[in-house]
């Protein structure tokens, strides 16, 4: 009996043991998977976030920033926004704002150009809306509505009739609204952006005053004499 014992107290410890290893082996091969595959998944989010920052305002490069602002409930907050830069001038800025829809979160890409004008819109994350209702703001027919146009959108039902107006997606007002507000908040962001100065040209037709005429005739008759 007590041989019985001890041959099923073995089993016991030799099962622990080897379900103990093979755990160990479980997870050294998910964190080596996890380490080699976190830099592919890093540089595959960055590519995917320059095709879309492409999408909504071409530019030779882009150049992050962050963006320190006090919220219109006094809370001090940073945002993250890029400088479309092209032949080395500033051209627009790119904007990721989000705003809760009916199931969840809508995110949204905005570029707007340095005329304060938007180039485009992508809708980056809309998964928890309805399909076949809210899911409808990633549709090109509507997003598409906001291009060309300046701050203070309006969401209407049926037809358009102002400059900044958007008809909303139907039976989704609630996700429509939730795009609109985030393009506004976008441009709220583009207002306290720091902008680059113009530089002034020479003109080269310009002529010259009579000081400037005055400090060249004394000048060439110093060297005269």
């Amino acid at each position: 009996m007590s041989e019985k014992k001890k041959i099923s107290i073995d089993s016991i410890g030799m099962t622990t043991l080897i379900l103990f290893l093979i755990c160990v082996v479980i997870t050294f091969a998910l964190a080596g998977t996890n380490y080699i595959t976190k830099g592919k998944i890093a540089q595959l989010e960055v590519a995917n976030q320059k095709a879309s920052m492409a999408l909504v305002l071409k530019a030779d490069d882009y150049k992050e920033n962050a963006l320190d602002y006090t919220d219109k409930d006094g809370n001090k907050s940073t945002a993250v926004y890029y400088t479309a830069v092209s032949a080395d001038e500033e051209v627009g800025y790119i904007f990721t704002t989000s705003k809760k829809g009916y199931g969840g979160d809508i995110k949204v890409m905005t570029g707007i150009d340095k005329e304060g004008k938007i180039t485009a819109v992508k809708i980056l994350s809309a998964a928890d809306e309805t399909p076949g209702l809210g899911g409808n703001v990633t549709k090109n027919s509507f997003y598409s509505q906001f291009a060309n146009k300046t701050k203070g959108f309006e969401l209407v039902k049926n037809s358009a009739t102002g400059d900044n107006q958007v008809i909303a997606v139907t039976g989704a007002t609630i996700s429509s609204t939730a795009v609109k507000n985030a393009v506004n908040d976008a441009f709220e962001l583009f207002e306290l952006v720091p902008k680059e100065e113009p530089q002034e040209q020479p003109n080269e037709n310009e002529q010259p005053n009579e000081e400037q005429t005055e400090q060249t005739e004394n000048s060439e008759e110093g060297e005269a004499e």
